[in-house]
């Protein structure tokens, strides 16, 4: 069994066909857990509106992980856009994005609210932006997304956005899997997710347990990866514009 992380989704869509792994030829159990995508900064980036971060010069840095992670390609995708200022710089994996915003030494970070919630308790801290629409109280003041795309690309990379945060942590079998061994382990995973005790240490970690079902999860990979889906020249368009 394999847990693959969503980001693998953008590195798809990014890569060679030859050179990457095939997820919708994966047999899905299922997703757990759908992220709450969000942009934080601090205290000392001085920006308070996100509107700033269209008309002021200088680009706002934040901190990423790897050049195909989430806290990388989504920013381009924001930058392409609504024109903002954004600037990731990779090198940062785990916590050390976290810290590197903490510090001073980048100016904010896109990721799900519960892993940012270090950075939100620091006075001065504040998210400037929802990507998706799952409803959280301490983002409702934050604008969406949604609200402030612009241009042709945005109806693809708003979907792909979306998707890819609710499937949440994505667990599957190896392609070829029988029928019979995959449904037995979607039994499985049911159970796991529907347990008293798994959920109620979920909760208190801040981790919302929404489950997608496995069916979902390979229909919305299929549906991103078709050779006529606009999503992934879109995406590519997204970052090779934000680069310029």
């Amino acid at each position: 069994m394999a847990f693959l992380p969503t980001p693998l989704i953008y590195e798809n869509l990014l890569s060679d066909a030859n050179q990457t792994l095939d997820l919708a030829q994966f047999r899905w159990l299922g997703g757990i857990g759908a992220d709450r995508r969000v942009l934080v900064v601090n205290r000392q980036s001085g920006v308070t509106s996100f509107g700033q971060l269209i008309t002021r010069p200088r680009s706002l840095v934040l901190a990423a992980s790897s050049t195909s992670s989430s806290s990388y390609v989504e920013p381009r995708i924001v930058s392409h856009l609504t024109g903002a200022r954004l600037k990731p710089v990779p090198g940062y994996s785990g916590g050390a994005r976290n810290l590197a915003v903490l510090s001073g030494e980048a100016d904010g970070v896109i990721g799900d609210l519960a892993s940012l919630d270090p950075l939100l308790q620091t006075p001065g801290s504040r998210v400037l932006l929802r990507l998706n629409e799952i409803a959280e109280p301490a983002s409702a003041a934050a604008p969406g997304l949604a609200s402030l795309a612009k241009g042709p690309d945005a109806p693809p990379l708003l979907a792909l956005v979306a998707a890819t945060a609710a499937l949440g942590r994505m667990f599957a079998l190896p392609p070829g899997t029988p029928a019979a061994i995959l449904t037995q382990w979607r039994s499985h995973l049911d159970r796991v997710v529907a347990d008293s005790e798994f959920r109620a240490a979920a909760t208190a970690r801040g981790f919302a347990l929404e489950r997608v079902a496995g069916a979902e999860v390979e229909a919305t990979l299929r549906r991103l990866f078709a050779p006529s889906a606009p999503v992934g020249p879109a995406l590519r368009r997204a970052m090779a514009a934000s680069a310029a």
